[in-house]
């Protein structure tokens, strides 16, 4: 019993949702079964791990049913019983959070008994408080609708004829609730497009996408939003960029939290964008910001973190001098890096890259050189940063060595992409190129060969860990 449905619903219970059930339990409304209580009775005496021999199944029925022979059938529905109170339970609980909800669902019990008095007291009430939401989801343009669709039923009853005006306001609000729905979806569509390489039927996209080119949205800000994030999506323009950051800020009192989490990934995405296609290191500082905002709004928390995103995040502050920032970002969340077995990786990675940050090549190669991942995405990142080291170290040996082996892991590696293995090629050409230059006295650094190798790095459409940027700063050495 103990690895149950209905341990598992239990065990999520707090103290208070708890003693709710037991009253929810023992209101005839909903339960009329004496054993069931009896049940739920024995059951709290285990809360909240529930782990204990006398949850056994024979140990339980003998507690229920003390003249009885074990009878695992009768048990068995018993416990599926409460299970299924529990589930209804919660159902019951999530209801209840939906006043505004729940007063509709009355208006439409309301307009069946014809209760025209009651009904019309109820829809002010109700318009009245949407009408005073501050926080415009997604959510509350569908209650709209919902209200103005059973207002249309209730005044062809009140009236016994068609309300025109009626009609407009549902169409009015439909469009609304619909369209916020269509471009919040739309958009993470396009995320995952182009971010994940996944395939999307997108219907009807363009139909309302030429729709909101139209629209300026003045007074629904959560469509201004959206609009904006798709175009930001599709251009990849700095204006874009710049119209949602400005909308963030002075919507951020008005939009739920969901909304403000997909704001800061549309503009995380197009940071990333800037800083590995193009090496733009004038972006280093908002990615510190948004990242650092979604910590601080708890959208990433201490109880579990991928260790990607742990690292990521801890040398995106590091880049930008954050030192302290990023050592409390360490002790507060290396607890809860997922998967486990990745943990000490991860943590050692980041000391790491704080020594690599501060030129503490020496701590940084015997670090970096402890870090043993599972994942390619950061075994070429390991690989980049060593090879980066070599060359401002001047060890020769090691550098050859490391570009080496490099290019065999880049062979052998079936996951990495054909773009992203060309970037890391390019990158080992270059650096093996300025290597030669840098050791090699007698090279004529403005030969044309050199300024055409600077070309070359400024061509790269790749700046994958910061390479490109980094190489021009290397070629700009020998200026």
């Amino acid at each position: 019993m103990e690895k149950s449905k209905l341990i598992s619903v239990l065990k999520s219970l707090d103290k208070k949702e708890l003693k709710r059930f037991e009253e929810f339990i023992n209101s005839p409304y909903y339960n009329k079964n004496k054993n069931i209580k009896t049940l739920l009775e024995h059951l709290m005496k285990y809360y909240p791990e529930f782990e204990n021999k006398d949850l056994s199944g024979e140990n339980v029925f003998r507690i229920i049913f003390p003249k009885e022979n074990y009878d695992y059938h009768k048990l068995s529905n018993l416990t599926s019983d409460l299970y299924q109170l529990s589930t209804g339970f919660l159902k019951v609980s999530s209801l209840e959070k939906d006043e505004t909800g729940n007063n509709i669902t009355l208006l439409e019990k309301l307009y069946e008994k014809k209760l025209v008095t009651v009904y019309n007291q109820m829809e002010k009430q109700t318009r009245s408080k949407l009408d005073k939401s501050v926080i415009k989801t997604e959510d509350y343009y569908f209650l709209r609708h919902r209200l103005n669709r059973q207002n249309t039923s209730h005044n062809l009853l009140k009236k016994n004829n068609l309300d025109y005006k009626a009609i407009q306001t549902e169409l009015d609000g439909f469009l609304s609730y619909s369209l916020i729905g269509l471009m919040r979806l739309y958009s993470k569509v396009l995320h995952n497009k182009n971010h994940g390489e996944v395939e999307y039927s997108m219907d009807m996209f363009e139909v309302v996408r030429e729709y909101t080119k139209t629209q300026d949205f003045r007074n629904d800000h959560l469509h201004m939003i959206y609009k904006n994030i798709i175009s930001l999506e599709l251009s990849k323009e700095e204006t874009d960029y710049k119209k949602l950051l400005n909308l963030k800020d002075k919507f951020k009192d008005k939009i739920s939290d969901e909304d403000m989490h997909n704001i800061l990934i549309f503009l995380n995405s197009f940071v990333a964008y800037r800083l590995n296609k193009f090496g733009d290191e004038s972006y280093y500082k908002d990615r510190f910001k948004i990242l650092s905002e979604l910590v601080s709004r708890n959208f990433i928390t201490p109880a579990r973190i991928a260790f990607t995103d742990f690292t990521y995040i801890f040398s995106s502050a590091c880049t930008v001098g954050e030192f302290e920032w990023a050592e409390q970002f360490k002790i507060d969340f290396q607890n809860g890096i997922s998967p486990a077995v990745e943990k000490q990786n991860a943590v050692i990675f980041c000391t790491a890259y704080l020594n690599y940050i501060k030129e503490e090549y020496s701590q940084a190669l015997e670090n970096f050189s402890k870090t043993g991942f599972s994942i390619f995405f950061m075994k070429v990142t390991v690989k980049s940063l060593m090879i980066r080291i070599f060359y401002e170290t001047s060890m020769y040996e090691q550098f050859l060595s490391a570009v080496d082996s490099f290019r065999h892991y880049l062979k052998r590696e079936k996951l990495i992409l054909e773009e992203q293995k060309k970037a890391h090629y390019d990158f080992l050409v270059y650096t093996s190129a300025l290597f030669k230059m840098k050791i090699d006295k007698h090279v004529q650094k403005t030969s044309s060969d050199f300024l055409q190798l600077k070309k070359e790095i400024s061509g790269m459409d790749n700046s994958a860990f910061g390479v490109k940027s980094w190489l021009l700063k290397k070629a700009g050495e020998f200026v």
